[in-house]
């Protein structure tokens, strides 16, 4: 059987003498010992460098087109151009990169992979300068600046860069090169004379594969890292995690292993040549320090509200003299590839190794807000760092999921944990045996997490759940891989719906790797298993998940002889368990239990289980419980081939209670109408999705109808149709085309083939055929009057504007004054139209309906290729087709009888004398028709009418406001 989460063993020291005695030499201050260990690793270069040039290949610089504009940002005149506006000789470029070995060297960086890609070229005149700032990073891999000056007489323009306390002027007189990193903090000095004339170039790692420096294992480091991870775990121990700051900053898009510099790389060289031999994972990460609090006021009021530092600009920052607030966390933790694994991870400051790492420190940004009047002064620091953090193996889970252990529910919660889940793995499979059993235990522990938080929320009665089932899928896919078998025993059943099939098939996968032969391991298995069953809600479900676990239909597991007897009185157990659950079934039940009836050939579990259940159930009508009858009797007597006369008994009595409580589902009611705001200018519709199951299927009572005859039951397939034929006057007019149409399509088929009678159909096809006309296609909408709501007030104006709204027949009116809206002064034509924008919605929905009926009924005699049976036109034209060529005397005509044309042609719904609209009273004024609308007036809201636009009204003179009067 696989390992499960217990705990590792500690870490051997037995064997090696050698780290036995580094061990015994250790102070008890691990940190300070971890500390000084790496602090005493330095690069052979330093953070900048400067080299004078003996010999220099002539540049031969020429320009391409017009000369270059100042940098905005520079102070005074410096020119700058790109390498796309001049030229340099052919012999330039393998000159510079012959430096770069010695650049390289003089970093302290590997010169593989590392090239010089040209910037700039800049040209200081006198006076000119440039401010304290670091480089950003231009462009991908980019670590650093190499500067090369040009042959120029000048004085002053040096290059003075600080870093870590240090500080450097680096001078170019004649034909120097500079180089500094990225992250050094510099400025140009002020030219006093001549020209300071340079080339700047990018330094850009480009070999991105992962290389290890320190390849044989540090004994001292090995013996830090093993007594820490033996100690960890003990009252007073270390922490579970170690954060070293570096000596350099790091953007977060360069920050991995092949990236760091100097020093840094080799000590993250280091850390990682070891962490797989004693049991650790080497992270990188962007440290980020804030505090805010209150801050001396400028006084310059409410106009200096806002004042932030450029970052270095002169040193200085506004002091915090109260702390209001501190946050210190891990803003984005990466591997040492760069893949995201956590972010905004708060730490303590004491998982620092560096004592006391923020004192007598200058924050690396500012932001300072004046005094408001209701509050004082405030200012906010960041202190920004890039680090490495040492995390044990079996102490990852805890240190990046601590949070969520006992707080939960928040955003994001899931990707974070699967972050985590997939990190974990991915380490596990990329060590052999016990060397990743560590890792394995961390992933048990991010399980025994998700199923902590999902059995807590379902004890305490919580709506929500923190995580969703695909993470729970997710992670038991994961422990049973890893062999956390002991982890599943909870987590199996703290899915809320659906397990996923991936986490099906890991649990049944584990038959393969368990001895069942040994019961312990056999009866965990079964523990599982059992779970997992039984947490799903419907009968079919839990039926379907223990057939899949156990790799064979359950009911017929008495026929496997390969399967062990314990397995098989295991099997009969789950069954009983399932169907005592018969009480409560669903609509999806319906043909897995008639499948199960189908698979028990002793017809007891049907006949003493099974039937009386659903014969309880299923008392009274309703549209639920119909679907489920049809669906299990179509099922279970399609499925039960010959019909036994025991099994005829069993149905007989189901058949006739199914038909005689016949209900279809009712129109759903419609949604609570949406009140837009007069701010509300989006216009976006919103469908209104249909939550219920699938209408019943036609062709589901066909079936039925079928096997009623089948068995001579033909007061109930009377009934059925008699029924049916009610039914169609309340049922949801959207279900006709898959509920009612299917079925008649079905009866026309036995009509064509000559095994029916015609008049024993003729009730059903003419109410069904009438109310789908009726009630699908509906009346033909009327425009009654004109009138509209009058507007609340007084005046002259509206009093004449109310007289025009209460008319029935006045649809435009127009006077010469518009006080509500403008200027007295100021003369305007006020035209208003009322437009029946409602109605003509409610007609070209009706006549879209009612165009698709008679397109059906009128070609159902001629109809070519197949049709789609989910439409009502579909629907309409497959009965008629099925009787082959026209003619007078066909089946359809026949049904429907006198009722035949009033059906055909939309007779009852249609409105014979409204081929046109109705026309309007137009305004006894000389205003002939208004133009666009767009105005509002007296709370009127306008929606567009289709009028002439202005410049098409003869005899209009001014200039016309234009009120719309839409219908509701």
């Amino acid at each position: 059987m696989a390992a499960t989460a217990s705990n590792p063993p500690a870490m051997p020291v037995a064997g090696d003498d050698y780290l036995a005695k580094e061990i015994e030499m250790l102070s008890t201050d691990l940190r300070e010992e971890f500390r000084t260990y790496l602090d005493e690793i330095t690069a052979a270069g330093q953070f900048a460098t400067m080299r004078k040039l003996e010999t220099i290949v002539k540049p031969e610089v020429k320009l391409l087109g017009m000369e270059g504009a100042p940098d905005q940002e520079i102070a005074t005149p410096t020119w700058e151009l790109s390498p796309d506006r001049f030229s340099l000789s052919e012999h330039w470029q393998p000159y510079v990169d012959s430096l770069m070995a010695l650049v390289c060297e003089e970093l302290g960086v590997r010169g593989d992979g590392i090239r010089a890609e040209l910037y700039k070229m800049l040209l200081y005149e006198k006076g000119a300068m440039f401010k304290r700032h670091a480089d950003s990073e231009k462009v991908p891999g980019m670590f650093g600046t190499l500067v090369i000056s040009l042959p120029s007489a000048h004085w002053g323009g040096a290059v003075v860069v600080t870093h870590n306390g240090k500080k450097y002027s680096l001078q170019t007189y004649n034909h120097e090169y500079l180089a500094w990193y990225s992250d050094v903090i510099h400025e140009v000095q002020e030219v006093t004379s001549g020209y300071r004339w340079v080339l700047t170039y990018n330094l850009v790692q480009t070999d991105c594969e992962q290389f290890n420096s320190a390849a044989s294992a540090d004994r001292k480091l090995r013996a830090i890292l093993t007594e820490w991870n033996n100690t960890i775990e003990e009252e007073g121990g270390e922490s579970d995690k170690m954060i070293y700051q570096l000596d350099h900053k790091y953007t977060d898009a360069s920050i991995r292993l092949n990236s760091l510099k100097g020093a840094d790389l080799l000590r993250a060289q280091r850390l990682f040549s070891v962490c797989d031999q004693v049991g650790f994972t080497l992270y990188l990460a962007s440290l980020e320090k804030q505090v805010h609090g209150s801050a001396e006021s400028n006084n310059n009021g409410y106009y200096d509200r806002y004042d932030d530092d450029e970052e270095g600009s002169d040193g200085e920052f506004h002091a915090i003299e109260d702390v209001i607030d501190e946050t210190l966390k891990l803003t984005r933790v990466v591997d040492t590839d760069g893949n995201v694994i956590a972010t905004d991870l708060d730490i303590e400051e004491d998982d620092i190794v560096q004592p006391d790492p923020y004192e007598d420190r200058d924050p690396d940004e500012d932001s300072y807000e004046g005094w408001t009047g209701n509050a004082g002064a405030t200012s906010t620091h960041w202190y920004k760092d890039s680090v490495l953090v040492l995390v044990p193996n079996d102490m990852i889970a805890n240190v990046f999921l601590g949070s969520y252990r006992d707080f939960g529910y928040g955003d994001g919660g899931d990707a974070k944990v699967l972050a985590i889940l997939r990190h974990l793995v991915k380490r596990a499979q990329g060590f052999p045996g016990a060397q990743a059993d560590s890792l394995r235990q961390s992933v048990g522990q991010v399980g025994i997490m998700i199923s902590d938080n999902r059995i807590d929320a379902k004890h305490a009665g919580m709506r929500s759940y923190k995580y969703t089932d695909t993470t729970v899928s997710e992670a038991i896919v994961a422990c049973a891989d890893c062999g956390q078998v002991d982890v599943l025993r909870n987590l199996s059943s703290a899915f809320r719906d659906n397990l996923s099939e991936g986490a099906l098939k890991s649990l049944s996968d584990l038959r393969g790797r368990t001895d069942l032969s040994i019961a312990e391991d056999r009866t965990r298995l079964e523990y599982i298993f059992g779970q997992v069953v039984l947490n799903y809600k419907t009968v079919s479900k839990k039926y379907e998940t223990l057939s899949f676990l156990i790799g064979v239909e359950a009911l017929t597991v008495a026929n496997h002889e390969d399967c062990m007897p314990e397995i098989k009185n295991w099997v009969v157990q789950m069954l009983a368990k399932i169907f005592s659950d018969l009480d409560v079934l669903s609509n999806e039940d319906g043909d897995v239990i008639a499948k199960i009836a189908t698979l028990d050939t002793s017809e007891a579990l049907l006949r003493d289980r099974i039937m009386p259940s659903i014969q309880r159930q299923m008392q009274g009508a309703s549209p639920e419980k119909t679907t489920f009858m049809m669906k299990f009797l179509s099922q279970a007597l399609d499925s039960s081939k010959p019909l036994t006369a025991e099994l005829v008994s069993i149905y007989e009595p189901l058949m006739e209670s199914v038909v005689r409580n016949l209900s279809f589902r009712k129109a759903q009611a419609p949604p609570p109408a949406r009140t837009a705001s007069i701010y509300d200018r989006s216009g976006a519709n919103t469908v209104q999705q249909d939550p219920r199951k699938p209408a019943l299927d036609g062709r589901v009572l066909l079936s039925i109808l079928e096997h009623c005859r089948n068995l001579d039951l033909h007061q109930n397939a009377l009934l059925l149709e008699t029924n049916i034929a009610a039914q169609t006057l309340t049922m949801d007019p959207q279900d006709f085309a898959k509920t009612l149409m299917p079925f008649l399509k079905g009866i026309m088929e036995h009509l064509r083939d000559g095994k029916d009678d015609i008049s024993r159909h003729q009730v059903l096809f003419r109410t069904g055929l009438s109310q789908y006309i009726l009630r699908f296609v509906g009346q033909e909408p009327v425009q009654i009057n004109w009138s509209r709501n009058p507007v609340r007030c007084n005046c002259a104006d509206c009093k004449t504007l109310n007289n025009f709204l209460r008319s029935p027949v006045d649809r435009l009116d127009a006077h010469t004054d518009c006080t509500h809206l403008t200027d007295r002064g100021y003369m305007e034509t006020l035209v208003i139209t009322k437009q029946g924008k409602s109605f003509e919605d409610k007609f070209n929905a009706w006549k879209l309906k009612a165009d698709l009926a008679t397109a059906a009924l009128r070609s159902l005699e001629d109809l070519e290729g197949p049709a789609n049976p989910e439409s009502h036109l579909a629907a309409l034209r497959s009965l008629e087709d099925l009787e082959g060529p026209a003619n007078p005397e066909s089946h359809l005509k026949k049904l429907l009888g006198d009722q035949y044309e009033e059906i055909m042609t939309l007779k009852r719904v249609r409105i014979m004398t409204a081929a046109q609209q109705p026309s309007a009273r137009q305004p006894q004024t000389n205003v002939a028709s208004s133009g666009t609308s767009g105005a509002t007036t007296a709370g009127v809201s306008t929606l567009g009418a289709r009028q002439p636009h202005p410049s098409q009204v003869i005899g209009q003179k001014r200039k016309a406001v234009v009120i719309d009067l839409t219908d509701d």
